[in-house]
């Protein structure tokens, strides 16, 4: 390298001011080599520090996802991830209780079929071991059985029908709400 007014061909390596010149450049690059791992791993540092609410957003949605164990997520920063993170939570307790209600739902449902379709089955038991006559008081008794059974059906065939009609029938629609005030 030459530079303008200097001359480093005349200091050679053999003398003391050629080895100083050169103890010298080692030193800056040594420097410049530190400061460059240090800055490189402070900067993964960071970078780590800034994705971990990701990362562990990230691994609680797939806990949510996979039903695993789910815990809420902590998190005191006051950031852009704040909302988010509240949000999940929110979601979870939200989703915890709606699970809560169809196991709760389906195993009534269960319950409540079992029932009629366990007379029905006791009945016929007897009727085929011949400690039951069939006789018009065990028709009746067999046929309100079946309609509780085809009532209870009927029941989740309405109930199934109006959550998908609730949402059919509302419409959105604009309106002046100076002239509705107005009115």
């Amino acid at each position: 390298v030459v530079l303008p007014g200097m001359n480093f061909r005349a200091l050679g390596e053999d003398t003391l001011e050629g080895r100083f010149v050169t103890n010298i450049l080692k030193g800056i690059v040594a420097t410049i080599v530190l400061w460059l791992f240090i800055v490189i791993s402070a900067y993964l540092l960071w970078v780590r520090a800034i994705f971990r609410p990701i990362r562990t957003i990230t691994e609680n949605i797939q806990n949510i996802i996979d039903r695993k164990r789910y815990s809420s997520i902590r998190y005191t920063g006051k950031d852009e991830f704040t909302p988010l993170i509240s949000t999940i939570n929110s979601l979870h307790k939200t989703l915890s209780i709606q699970e809560k209600i169809r196991s709760d739902f389906l195993s009534d449902l269960s319950h409540e079929i079992r029932t009629p379709i366990t007379a029905v089955k006791c009945y016929l038991e007897g009727i085929q071991d011949g400690v039951i006559k069939l006789d018009t008081k065990t028709a009746e008794l067999l046929q309100s059985e079946l309609e509780r059974l085809a009532e209870i059906t009927g029941r989740i065939m309405d109930f199934e029908s109006l959550t998908h009609d609730v949402f059919d029938r509302v419409k959105v629609e604009r309106f002046d709400l100076a002239k509705v005030t107005d009115d």
